[in-house]
């Protein structure tokens, strides 16, 4: 990727790190913070991506205030690249991310 590509994926590519992310189900400071970030990101045509999510509390959260997409342990920790594919063909035959979407 050049650097024009990155600078304009960056443009459109908003990324909410885990340091927000960790305390938003006790801190309502972090939850202001973060629905800030992220209704401004809506409003300029920005995809939404929340780092670091590790419980469903944090989960629903964030689905509340529409992030886009979100990533961390909750889903699966890091896995190493030759074993992605793997990893997600076993992840959908089993369902899972229709678990944590309804939440059970």
């Amino acid at each position: 990727m050049s650097d024009i590509d990155a600078t304009i994926a960056s443009l459109w590519l908003l990324k909410v790190d885990r340091s927000f992310v960790m305390d938003i189900t006790e801190d309502a400071n972090d939850r202001a913070v973060v629905k800030a970030i992220v209704s401004q990101a809506i409003q300029l045509k920005m995809m939404v991506i929340a780092k670091g999510i590790e419980t469903d509390e944090q989960f629903a959260i964030l689905q509340s205030i529409d992030s886009h997409e979100m990533q961390g342990d909750l889903v699966s920790p890091p896995v190493p690249a030759e074993e992605f594919y793997n990893f997600v063909s076993a992840w959908r035959a089993e369902k899972k991310y229709l678990q944590i979407i309804k939440g059970s």
